[in-house]
């Protein structure tokens, strides 16, 4: 099988996607579930809440709560691309 043909998250270690990519999400999910077995109950809010389309302060509750650098740094991406989008938009981020 090709590199191209990899699959991601294949039960099938041999067929394991090796790209750069696919490494960066491996490391992220795994920094998740840490979170989620070790901050049980901030993981439930944070679940809840939905961050794509979160309230500003709903967003910046978690962020000042993020119990790793982690989570903080990805609540922070989060944050940033909703002020992109409200420029672009025009439409406020409430």
């Amino acid at each position: 099988m090709s590199d191209s043909a990899f699959v991601f998250g294949s039960a099938d270690s041999s067929e394991r996607d090796t790209s750069p990519e696919a490494a960066a999400l491996r490391i992220a999910e795994a920094a998740i579930a840490k979170v989620a077995a070790n901050f049980p109950d901030w993981f439930l809010l944070f679940e809840d809440v939905q961050i794509e389309t979160a309230s500003r302060q709903e967003l910046t509750e978690l962020m000042s709560t993020a119990p790793t650098e982690f989570v903080h740094g990805l609540l922070h991406g989060v944050y940033l691309m909703r002020i992109e989008i409200a420029a672009i938009t025009g439409r406020d981020w409430i």
